[in-house]
């Protein structure tokens, strides 16, 4: 295996087994588009009313809430409407990250022009798909003022006229705009009216805490009907045994639809409690608080008591103007008597995280494992490929030349290493025909199908599979062993054999030499003074070496 594939498969096994969390994906089948337009007040009363621009990271959070196909576009306006961000889908990670970026750049300088932004809104929703759910969320501090029009009693009326006109378009095409007025005391009018005319929602809010989720809380607003019920949803991330001293972790929210309600204007949380209870004893009633700004909440208690209890979980709150309560049972829990002895390795609070952790124990163990069997795949395949060198030595009357050239077979990387005369597209090392034939042999690696008594299996998995070589003779060739005249030989390291004048020797520590007592492959090797070792005059004619056989 190449390193390109072994870092193939790395990277798949840790694709495997990486854990995400995320509230976004891709819209559900059934699921509508959205196409939002954020028209964001930049005019210079910012500075004051939200100096540590928090408009920005709750603009920022309404991308948390859009699936990748729903559409987005960012408009700022002070003195002049400017589009930050034009209309297109969420896209992946990547393209979230560079709209958060480019969010950062709404600016707080100049005057407040609310129609120029309401136009830039049209405009950019006129480009949506027809089947989209388009809708405006318009945020500013106050009214309308733009020096220059608004001065006069007839600008003011004039700009007030176009403003009534373009949102009888918006009515006429079904787009809500909805309005976020943030002042200290009061912002006016002319938002709340917005809204009222095209059908959308109004929201007055005069802290920065207020603001934080004001983007979000709208948004999944807008994208379900009012009628639509919300849905109380709780788990026990532990569940079945308890021992004593142990705690209880119970997790809550609230959606509508697929959407997380988080707190805010729409949404308000009257009593929200985790309740246990077991026969003869009263109730334990543990209230949850919220633990995230994402609108998650939790609740915990350590159990004191063994028994068998009754586990429910209660919600009484208001979505828009409707009140509506729910109990939700979360089954049967037991709670043992602690161990005590000191012969258990870990405590009980050890032997809770470990549990509650047993998520991240389990990924962590399975990837040590594909990452071990990564290994011995690729140390497998590596090693049923041929390796070792094989030199050769030019024989002229029974003489022989220093070794003429010395093949590095694991560079063909292949398990067939193919030595030819002739050059072809399956050739790896090319020889000239000395002798007036052409000739052509494989080095060929194989399992051996008999296992090695001496290791256990486990050595076997961890060391691989142990390989034979074999050279085999293709048509037209035949190579000379023990003065006869063979097509195939099994090969270890230092054996050596004949074909046409050429005396191969093969050299790979990998194989080992032959076993004591096995047939000996060929009945002579080159032996040369001083051929371990490089020589500084290779190629030039060495001392004449005579052929031996060699010992059986």
């Amino acid at each position: 295996m190449k390193w390109k594939s072994l870092v193939t498969v790395v990277l798949f096994n840790w694709a495997l087994l990486l854990v995400s969390v995320s509230t976004v994906a891709a819209n559900p089948p059934d699921a509508p588009q959205n196409a939002v337009v954020l028209v964001m007040d930049a005019s210079g009363s910012m500075v004051q009313n939200d100096p540590n621009r928090v408009r920005v990271t709750a603009a920022q959070r309404t991308l948390d809430f859009l699936h990748d196909m729903d559409r987005l576009a960012l408009i700022e306006f002070a003195s002049a409407p400017r589009v930050i961000v034009p209309l297109r889908p969420i896209g992946s990670a990547g393209k979230r990250e560079e709209m958060h970026t480019l969010i950062e750049q709404v600016g707080q300088q100049g005057a407040t022009d609310i129609l120029g932004g309401l136009r830039s809104a049209h405009h950019q929703l006129t480009g949506a798909p027809a089947d989209a759910c388009k809708y405006v969320i318009l945020f500013s501090d106050g009214e309308s003022d733009v020096p220059g029009i608004t001065d006069t009693s007839a600008g003011r009326q004039r700009y007030l006229t176009e403003t009534e006109d373009l949102l009888a378009r918006y009515q006429d095409q079904g787009w809500a705009v909805h309005c976020i007025a943030f002042h200290e005391t009061n912002a006016g009018r002319e938002l709340e009216n917005i809204a009222a005319k095209t059908g959308g929602e109004y929201q007055f809010i005069s802290g920065p805490d207020e603001l934080k989720n004001i983007f979000a809380n709208i948004l999944v607003a807008a994208k379900h009907l009012p009628d639509v019920k919300p849905s109380f949803h709780v788990s026990l991330p532990q569940r079945g045994g308890y021992q004593v001293g142990e705690e209880l972790v119970a997790q809550a929210f609230i959606t509508i639809g697929q959407d997380r309600v988080l707190p805010g204007p729409f949404l308000e949380v009257f009593s929200m409690n985790l309740v246990i209870s077991e026969a003869g004893r009263e109730p334990l009633v543990v209230p949850f608080a919220a633990d995230t700004d994402n609108g998650i909440y939790r609740a915990a208690v350590r159990t004191e008591l063994p028994g068998e209890y009754d586990v429910q979980a209660e919600l009484n709150a208001r979505y828009r103007d409707h009140e509506f309560g729910e109990l939700v049972s979360l089954g049967s829990v037991r709670v043992g008597e602690e161990v005590q002895s000191s012969l258990l390795p870990f405590t009980v609070d050890q032997m809770a995280f470990v549990r509650k952790n047993l998520t991240y124990v389990a990924s962590a163990v399975l990837y040590v494992l594909v990452a071990v069997f990564t290994v011995l795949l690729w140390r497998m395949r590596r090693r049923e490929k041929v390796s070792g060198d094989l030199r050769v030595w030019m024989q002229t009357n029974n003489q022989c030349r220093y070794a003429k050239y010395c093949f590095r077979l694991h560079k063909a990387g292949k398990r067939d290493v193919k030595i030819a005369s002739t050059q072809d597209r399956d050739t790896d090392f090319r020889l000239e025909a000395s002798g007036g034939r052409d000739f052509a042999f494989l080095i060929r690696s194989m399992r051996d199908p008999v296992k090695d008594p001496r290791l256990s299996p486990w050595q076997r998995l961890f060391k691989g599979p142990r390989m034979l070589y074999e050279v085999v003779c293709l048509p037209g060739t035949a190579m000379q062993i023990d003065d006869r005249l063979r097509t195939r030989s099994v090969l270890y390291n230092g054996d050596s054999f004949e074909i046409d004048s050429y005396i191969f020797g093969f050299e790979c520590a990998f194989i080992g030499n032959r076993p004591d007592g096995e047939d000996v492959l060929n009945s002579y090797s080159p032996l040369m003074e001083g051929s371990k070792g490089k020589s500084k005059d290779k190629g030039k004619v060495k001392k004449v070496l005579t052929l031996r056989r060699k010992p059986t």
